[in-house]
């Protein structure tokens, strides 16, 4: 079993006092309400793509790690399917999106909101990954010596819960063997979103959320 826990008090916490009343679209169903907190400071990284509007949001003092909040320019399903490609398309995709990120003026929208999800098994996403042999008898021999031991079911879940104070994420894996006058860049999360978390020293993902409906 795997598991990774990650609990950040955001650097520059969303004022309580600021959260109003919004609504949340998904693409192709009803809005639904949501208590959508907010934000403006002179200072937030942020960056248009071509495809997206991108704010980074760090959590404590020593700016180790860092939130990403993405939404898409447009307003249909598609829009989201090439801000994914345009951030993860290849393994150089997401230095190139957030390369040249500036502290602009910006009024951040973002609800308040809980996603959480799974899969019972990842068997077949992890063999068309690549990796088959670990599914064969004999295929853990760098672990065990039995000629019958092999890789069986995988299974993940996962959670993210984000506030005005800041995120609180977990995720567990399984698997089974057989045997001023500033121009304000207005970025109003109030339709599907992508959301990530970063450690920012190594560059390494620690949770990347595709947010297509929330709840609180």
């Amino acid at each position: 079993v795997n598991s990774v826990f990650f609990q950040g008090d955001l650097k520059k916490a969303f004022d309580k006092s600021s959260t109003i009343p919004g609504t949340f679209t998904p693409f192709g169903l009803l809005s639904v309400a949501c208590k959508m907190m907010t934000m403006t400071d002179k200072r937030t990284p942020f960056k248009q793509t071509r495809h997206s509007e991108i704010v980074r949001l760090d959590y404590g003092n020593a700016n180790e790690y860092s939130a990403f909040i993405v939404v898409p320019i447009g307003k249909d399903m598609a829009s989201l399917d090439k801000v994914v490609h345009e951030l993860f398309g290849t393994d150089t995709s997401w230095e190139k999106a957030l390369y040249g990120m500036k502290e602009e003026n910006v009024k951040l929208y973002l609800p308040r909101f809980v996603v959480q999800g799974g899969c019972d098994d990842l068997t077949k996403c992890i063999q068309e990954m690549g990796a088959t042999s670990v599914f064969e008898p004999g295929g853990l021999s760098l672990m065990t010596s039995s000629k019958d031991t092999s890789m069986g079911q995988i299974a993940h879940k996962s959670r993210i819960e984000v506030n005005e104070t800041g995120t609180t994420a977990a995720a567990a894996t399984s698997v089974s063997t057989t045997r001023g006058f500033c121009q304000i860049n207005i970025v109003k999360a109030d339709r599907p979103f992508l959301f990530v978390v970063l450690h920012s020293k190594t560059n390494t993902l620690l949770f990347v959320a595709r947010v297509n409906s929330i709840t609180e």
